[in-house]
């Protein structure tokens, strides 16, 4: 899992994203946030970049990104709110789209006010910015 790589934030609204990356950077995350609401462009991307993706953040209003093979497990830790987070996976990329496994966070979240989403997904940044996962991870088949 790659910390320091990039934030993926997927919304149906431009002003959004812009105002929650540039939240997500104010709030103390160093991480490049980039934001789509295209998800043929976002799947373009993290196609492109996979190893640098470290969060993929998902408005539940937004088409889904497809990167195939990549979901490994559901995981939802207590303090998130399932109210705004329905679910987050764990993904493991498969070697034949990336030189070597790779493995990110996709977490959906529903919409709502700019600020209580902002809080929100700061939360799962930090969390999983502090988070070790086990070391060996099997792959979805």
């Amino acid at each position: 899992m790659n910390k320091q790589g990039t934030i993926i934030l997927l919304d149906t609204n431009q002003d959004d994203c812009t105002t929650l990356c540039k939240s997500l950077t104010s709030l103390g995350h160093n991480n490049k946030c980039i934001g789509f609401t295209n998800s043929a462009e976002a799947t373009q991307y993290m196609r492109d970049n996979l190893s640098d993706i470290f969060i993929l953040l998902q408005s539940t209003g937004t088409p889904s990104v497809e990167i195939p093979n990549t979901r490994n497990m559901v995981y939802m830790h207590e303090t998130f709110d399932s109210a705004k987070l329905p679910y987050m996976l764990l993904m493991l990329t498969q070697p034949q789209f990336t030189e070597k496994q790779h493995t990110f966070i996709h977490s959906y979240y529903i919409p709502d006010t700019v600020e209580k989403v902002n809080t929100t997904l700061s939360l799962v940044v930090s969390f999983w910015r502090d988070h070790v996962f086990p070391p060996k991870v099997m792959p979805f088949v």
